[in-house]
């Protein structure tokens, strides 16, 4: 059967490389294509989402190494979903991901019965309303019959991009964005049904108003159909590894039955608002697990390494029936206070090495941790870790414990050999049995119910003073820009507006 695949040997593609890259560093294209994805959100209410599909982590195909790179730094938010994969896993990537689009990249060889399969697959998982698009050097030939292949769209990556992605996301604006209705919401979230609780979650992560206000009303529904869960943050400093480990983890607690849910941050940047979302490519077993729901979210800029509606997605997670939740974040030094205010049980993965040991203690780790879990203990390793083991149980000996009714473990495992990873479970299930039974579980709780109030009465006043004093903040902000005004007495001014 014919092939469908990259054709490298037509003349112009050779330097197919150089070209991208070039167009890559091109500001006035990034400028130009940043600008259009602003416009993007502000009307749609969160940035164009799109599913890379057939990206292989560190391939030898240098262009798949720069794709994710190039739609995040022109503002996109980008899923990666690797290339082998059964067509459904695929689909239902794209659907718990909710994203606007699915794109067939560069060297993505299939013959053509299994693409049009596969773009079939992504149309009736999503009933149509994801678009699948090719790159035209992907596919040779595929831009006179992209219909046969059921392709919405052809971009040609290598000539005017700026005019392909600004026609695709013109595209994506006038196809009509539905979601079901309020009591569907609720119904579907509760059945469990995939695409309802993907939907709800962009719907509680919309910045628009009137969507908010439709998010709040839902979510105080739901609030009473959650709380059974049982809530792990899992952090770690960077190289722990974070996915690989929740790969291992929630693989072990859905084959022994349990629904897991996993809720992944990764960051966005801080220049373009774009981000590059990987973990169902890290996640591959997990990710078409039944039991198992992956939902990566970009950190929207905000602090802690949480999303900023990271609770509210917890919180539906659960009136779906999930009874695990694996809260990831990005691990950036910030991240272990946040995630630990918002879960039951606060695990930090450490390696060994380079003076991770002595870090961990000086970010003051010890004292939010609820186990430390050396990672990567084997091979060569395996001493090593048993050295960071005792350093670490050392250093908790003379650290206040926050409950008398929990010494906080040190253990070690290998996530890649799957050694240990039954110990952390049983220490979990020990954890919250005693806290239980002491009554500090439900205190816990109730202490995060409360600090969830302030941080929406912080996020509400903040955003209001923006909404009712927005000429005054930019003139002020253009002063202490331009030298004319000290920080502090604009900020004086400014909160003298409320007096």
């Amino acid at each position: 059967m014919r092939q469908i695949q990259a054709n490298k040997t037509r003349p112009g593609n050779r330097n197919l490389f150089a070209r991208f890259k070039s167009i890559l560093l091109d500001n006035t294209i990034s400028h130009t294509l940043n600008r259009r994805t602003d416009l993007f959100e502000q009307r749609m209410g969160r940035r164009p989402r799109i599913l890379l599909c057939g990206i292989v982590s560190n391939s030898a195909n240098r262009i798949d190494n720069l794709v994710p790179t190039a739609f995040s730094q022109w503002g996109f938010d980008v899923d990666i979903h690797p290339g082998g994969l059964p067509h459904g896993q695929t689909a239902r990537a794209a659907v718990e991901n909710d994203v606007h689009a699915v794109l067939f990249p560069f060297d993505y060889k299939l013959s053509e019965s299994s693409v049009t399969r596969l773009v079939e697959a992504v149309s009736a998982a999503s009933g149509g309303k994801i678009l699948n698009v090719a790159w035209k050097q992907a596919f040779e030939g595929v831009e006179n019959k992209h219909q046969e292949f059921g392709f919405d769209e052809v971009l040609d990556i290598g000539h005017d991009i700026v005019s392909g992605l600004s026609r695709l996301l013109d595209h994506l604006e006038k196809k009509k964005q539905t979601r079901p209705g309020l009591r569907q919401c609720i119904d579907g979230v509760v059945a469990g049904d995939r695409a309802v609780i993907a939907k709800v979650i962009t719907l509680i992560e919309d910045t628009r108003a009137g969507h908010r206000q439709v998010a709040d009303q839902l979510i105080e529904q739901l609030l009473l159909l959650s709380g059974k869960a049982l809530r792990i943050g899992i952090s770690g400093v960077p190289g722990a590894g974070k996915s690989t480990f929740i790969e291992s983890f929630g693989t072990m607690l859905a084959d022994m039955g349990h629904r897991v849910a996993v809720l992944s941050v990764d960051p966005s940047s801080s220049k373009t608002g774009g981000s590059v979302l990987g973990d169902k490519t890290r996640m591959k077993r997990l990710s078409g697990h039944p039991n198992a729901f992956i939902r990566p979210s970009p950190s929207g800029g905000t602090l802690g390494g949480i999303a900023k509606k990271t609770k509210e997605s917890m919180v539906i997670c659960e009136a779906a029936g999930y009874e695990i939740l694996l809260v990831e974040t990005v691990g950036i030094g910030q991240s272990e206070s946040h995630v630990a205010s918002m879960v039951d049980f606060f695990l930090m993965l450490m390696i060994t090495g380079a003076g991770d040991e002595l870090q961990g203690i000086k970010k003051g780790i010890l004292e939010l941790a609820d186990a430390i879990v050396i990672n990567k203990a084997d091979g060569d390793n395996i001493e090593k870790a048993r050295e960071a083991k005792k350093i670490y149980e050392s250093a908790l000996s003379i650290v206040k414990q926050e409950s008398p009714a929990w010494k906080v473990p040190v253990l070690t495992c290998s996530s890649k050999n799957m050694d240990g990873i039954i110990d952390i479970w049983q220490a979990i299930s020990d954890y919250r049995s005693r806290m239980e039974a002491s009554g500090e579980f439900s205190q816990k709780r109730r202490r995060q119910s409360v600090n969830w109030m302030w941080s929406l009465v912080e996020e509400g006043l903040k955003e209001r003073f923006y909404k009712r004093s927005k000429t005054k903040v930019l003139k002020l902000t253009g002063a202490v820009k331009e030298g004319r005004m000290s920080p502090t007495d604009a900020a004086l001014e400014l909160l003298a507006l409320d007096s």
